[in-house]
């Protein structure tokens, strides 16, 4: 935490909820004057699995919620609306260059290392990029057209808690 810069902090809050909030200024009066749309913000489910050495990236994600649940309340009257979706890890180029980078200092084989995660999670793998983009689909779909301010989590189960 004490050697989290002030530099961190802000980076970790422009990266995952302002760019979030402009694209939401740049469409929200498109879709007002329309009277319709769906935003659905991709999140992340560090804010609801807290860790101090993931602190930025939780507590943006948080804030992530928050600002995705009190925007759906200012656009359901508009007829727009606002849906999040919450994956945990997921298994993308990004994610493999972490894993290639991690696993020496560790001692392993980035596959060995991988087994080890993919092991530890309740459905014994990460998700998969389709499992998000399918959920996405879904929210923005017409098939989901009474879920609003709602938070759909893609995460295998992995999220510790109940969540009301």
């Amino acid at each position: 935490f004490a050697d989290i810069s002030n530099e961190a902090w802000l980076a970790g809050w422009n990266q995952k909820l302002q760019c979030h909030i402009r694209a939401c200024r740049a469409v929200y009066p498109i879709m007002c004057e329309q009277k319709s749309g769906v935003i659905v913000n991709v999140l992340g489910t560090a804010a609801r699995n807290p860790k101090a050495s993931y602190m930025p990236v939780g507590i943006s994600n948080a804030a992530l919620f928050n600002f995705t649940k009190s925007f759906a309340d200012l656009c359901a009257p508009q007829g727009i609306r606002v849906v999040g979706v919450a994956p945990a890890g997921v298994t993308t180029d990004r994610w493999t260059r972490l894993i290639n980078a991690r696993a020496p200092a560790e001692g392993k084989t980035p596959e060995q290392l991988q087994a080890e995660i993919d092991a530890a999670l309740p459905l014994g793998r990460m998700a998969y990029p389709q499992d998000v983009a399918d959920a996405i689909c879904f929210a923005a779909s017409a098939r989901a057209a009474y879920i609003c301010g709602s938070v759909i989590t893609v995460d295998g189960n992995s999220t510790q808690g109940v969540y009301l």
